[in-house]
């Protein structure tokens, strides 16, 4: 049971970062360098949600993909969520030592 857990919590860990790459480095970067805007990659969190704010401030929702604009909308709050959820999985896996 122990291992089927950190199977997924691993799991999970790899999906938030495959999908936050593919955001960041595929849809967010160049199209703020074809606005004219800051397109140059930030390594720090705030510089990167600030370049998520600007992102979103230029889109537009759309209606055929509403699951993308609503991802971005709420970035700070999906994150939350998965690092409660990761923290939970931790702590029920050392309590099932």
């Amino acid at each position: 049971m122990v291992d089927l857990i950190l199977l997924l919590a691993w799991l999970l860990v790899v999906v938030y970062v495959i999908l936050g790459n593919y955001l960041y480095w595929l849809k967010i970067l160049p199209t703020l360098t074809r606005n004219g805007l800051d397109g140059s990659p930030k390594f720090s969190p705030s510089g990167q949600l600030k370049q998520v704010d600007l992102f979103i401030a230029q889109l537009i929702p759309d209606v055929s993909r509403p699951w993308f604009y609503g991802l971005l909308a709420h970035v700070r709050a999906i994150t939350a969520v998965v690092l409660a959820m990761l923290v939970a999985i931790v702590l029920v896996e050392f309590a099932l030592q």
